[in-house]
Parts: C-alpha cells; structure tokens; sequence
C-alpha cells in the first residue's frame, strides 16, 4: 500500500514538475511568435516564480492546519493546463495569466506531497521524501526535451500536449486511494513496549 502511494506521489511531482522545467524551453518560440522583449519574456517567469515559489508557504501553512488532501489531484492538473494553454495566447496578458496558473499548481503540490509522504510511515522518512524529490528532478529533466519536440512537430500549440499528463495523472489519483493517509504521523514503535 506505501509502495503503490509512493509511485503515485512521485508520479504527481514528476509530471508537476515537467512544466517547471518546459516552461524556459518555450520562451524563445513564444520571444519570436509575439516579438516580445527580453525583459517581457524574463517576466513570464517571474509570473512564474512568483505563484510557484513566494506562495508556496501559504500553501504550507494551509497542509499544516488543514486537510487539504485535495491538492494533490488538482495541483499537477494546473501546472499542466497552465502550460498547456500558454501556447495559445492571444496576448501577452494571457500569456503570463497562464503562466501564473502553472506556478500555482506547483505551489500547491509540493507542501501537500511532501507531507503524505512523510506520513506514510515512521522508518525510511529520508529515502522516501529522496525518492519523491527523485520524481520532481526526472520531471524537471524531461520538460525541455518534451517542449522542444512539441514546438518543432506542432508549434507553439504543441503546448496543448502538456494537459495530457496532467488529466492522467490527476486521473489515477482519483482511481487509487492509497495516498490518502491520515493526518496524525504514525507513532514510532519503542523497544519493549507495545504501541
């Protein structure tokens, strides 16, 4: 049951994360497409950045107080469909209002994920939270590849690709229940006592 929790998290953060690492790939098609500046496509990932990382602890604080089990299903479904949609603006507004969902769907995975990953179980806290991060680093890695061959086989509304992921993953979260782990961490066991 932790395994099957654990490859569907780690799952969810590499494909959260393919859009951190597509979404650079893609401005010098989106610079040309729309003759933007270099400081107006800077800012597309400052819209970025800033739904993805200065909200996250907001996000953090809400998966301390709260059960907000429900992140986890819908944060890799923005990121994706943030992405997916940045392809087809229209404007340069749309475009960082894509943007700026991408982010948010980042920022509202990574607390939520790690924390059920933490309270999976008591032992192995490292190698689990090191393996979901793993997830997050391939995803990453393959976002540039993936944005690349969207853009030379499709153009710019290759992006519309990047929703797949998204819906399967968001998909299999509502197929398999095992990530929905309770909220108090489990108890570590004390030698010569019963828990």
């Amino acid at each position: 049951m932790i395994q099957k929790a654990l490859v569907l998290l780690t799952a969810g953060h590499f494909v959260t994360d393919i859009n951190t690492g597509a979404l650079p790939a893609f401005l010098p098609f989106i610079k040309g497409a729309l003759n933007l500046s270099y400081t107006m496509t800077a800012t597309i990932i400052l819209a970025f950045n800033l739904t993805s990382s200065v909200i996250q602890p907001f996000f953090g604080y809400l998966s301390d107080r709260w059960s907000v089990k429900w992140l986890l299903p819908v944060g890799p479904l923005l990121a994706s469909l943030g992405l997916g949609l940045i392809g087809l603006g229209p404007s340069y507004v749309w475009i960082l209002l894509f943007a700026s969902l991408s982010g948010l769907g980042q920022a509202s995975y990574h607390p939520e994920g790690f924390k059920t990953v933490s309270l999976q179980t008591a032992k192995n806290k490292a190698t689990l939270i090191s393996l979901f991060h793993f997830g997050g680093n391939m995803g990453f890695a393959v976002g540039p590849i993936l944005a690349n061959f969207f853009f030379v086989h499709f153009g710019l509304p290759g992006s519309l690709f990047f929703i797949v992921p998204g819906i399967l993953i968001t998909a299999l979260f509502f197929i398999i229940p095992s990530w929905r782990v309770r909220q108090e961490p489990p108890r570590p066991l004390v030698a010569g006592k019963k828990a």
